[in-house]
Formats: C-alpha cells, structure tokens, sequence
C-alpha cells in the first residue's frame, strides 16, 4: 500500500545527481565563454591598421565588455554554476599557493 506522500519509488522523482540547467543558466554559461573570447581579442588590438587613439578606446571598450560579461554570466548562471568557476579561479592564485605553503612550514 503506497501513500500519495511516498514518490521514491516513482520514476518522476529528480534524481540525486545533477540537475539540468535552466535557460538563464545556459545564458550564463555562454557569456562566460564569450568573455574569455572577448578577453583573447584585447591581444589582437594592437596589430590593429588604425591610430593609437583609436586602439587605446578599442582596448578599454573590449575590457569593459569583457567584464561585463564575465559578471553578468556568473549572475544569471547561478550558484550552481558559479561556484566551481570561482573555486577553480581562486586555487591557481600565486598568493594562495604561498600562503598555503607558508602555513604547512610553520
């Protein structure tokens, strides 16, 4: 005899794993990517055929642009998402790795 609150043993019950992304997550995910794209572009400014004028507002327009998506994706991605970036982010850090490493020598 089954209860209506009992849905373990029903195939429509979310599984343990991971859960699929939402739309907004997806965006987030793209904009992500997009502002590494964004970020390798800054390195193409200077091979540019224009004045120097016109590379410096390029290369300040490409570094606002490139923020601008990096935060806004972490935003609409979601904690989920977020949170592996900024973990894989803050481990390869030169001062943390010192700071880790002073902390085992003492």
């Amino acid at each position: 005899m089954k209860s209506d609150l009992d849905t373990t043993d029903d195939g429509s019950a979310e599984p343990a794993g991971r859960r699929p992304l939402r739309k907004r997550a997806k965006i987030g995910i793209v904009l992500i990517i997009l502002s590494f794209l964004i970020w390798f572009a800054i390195f193409v400014v200077p091979f540019l055929p224009y004045s120097g004028r016109v590379k410096w507002i390029v290369g300040i327009v490409l570094v606002i642009c490139c923020y601008s998506c990096w935060f806004l994706g972490l935003f609409l991605a979601g904690r989920e998402v977020a949170a592996p970036i900024m973990a894989w982010f803050w481990k390869w850090l030169p001062w943390k790795k010192r700071t880790k490493e002073d902390d085992e020598s003492e």
